[in-house]
């Protein structure tokens, strides 16, 4: 038999159920221990440091390039194969792949154990750097292409007419009402403001 030591405190509101707790009569005994005062308010009228931005953040927010590289990447595995077929091999006997990220593999025998090798292709990686360069032509494509692909399964879902289809919709008339050379050149406007290195 299992028995509750002496030096736990027990009362009878233990055995009560949490509704009749909740609606007890009794009232609790003031602490002993004194509240403490709030801190006081700080008066320096001293401004703090300036929030830094990132240059994707700026490229985000200021150009309508920026919006489309952002669309894009928000959805990009409906639209590119990456990483490609070529670096899924394994590097040998030594290595174990990592399931979440294909293309990287972990050594697990001999001196390189816990070494992580990453063989997937950084240079067509979808990230902002990659994606930047890219002209406005080519990611309205991918949008557009992402787009009926996460569209095709939100249909799977049994969500067609939903609120996020619609919004696709959305997406999909502004990214069509793009004309590819005002949003290049606002983007070379917002890059040349801002001094942004991309």
């Amino acid at each position: 038999d299992y028995s509750i030591p002496d030096e736990f405190d027990f009362d009878e509101d233990d055995e009560l159920p949490l509704s009749q707790m909740k609606k007890g009569k009794k009232k609790k005994a003031k602490s002993p221990v004194a509240k403490s005062k709030p801190a006081p308010k700080h008066t320096s009228k001293s401004k703090s440091a300036p929030i830094s931005k990132s240059p994707s953040s700026i490229f985000y927010a200021e150009c309508e390039k920026g919006r489309l590289v952002q669309e894009v990447l928000c959805r990009w595995w409906y639209a590119i194969d990456w990483p490609g077929q070529d670096c899924l091999s394994s590097p040998g006997p030594n290595y174990d792949a990592l399931s979440a990220f294909p293309g990287v593999f972990v050594c697990t025998v001999g001196d390189g154990v816990g070494e992580i090798l990453d063989r997937r292709d950084k240079s067509t990686c979808p990230n902002f750097e990659n994606m930047v360069k890219k002209g406005t032509e080519e990611l309205k494509g991918l949008l557009e292409k992402a787009i009926k692909g996460q569209k095709k399964e939100l249909e799977k879902a049994g969500e067609k007419g939903s609120e996020t289809d619609s919004n696709l919709d959305d997406v999909l008339r502004w990214c069509k009402s793009l004309k590819d050379g005002a949003v290049e050149r606002e983007a070379e406007k917002t890059i040349k403001a801002n001094n942004l290195k991309l």
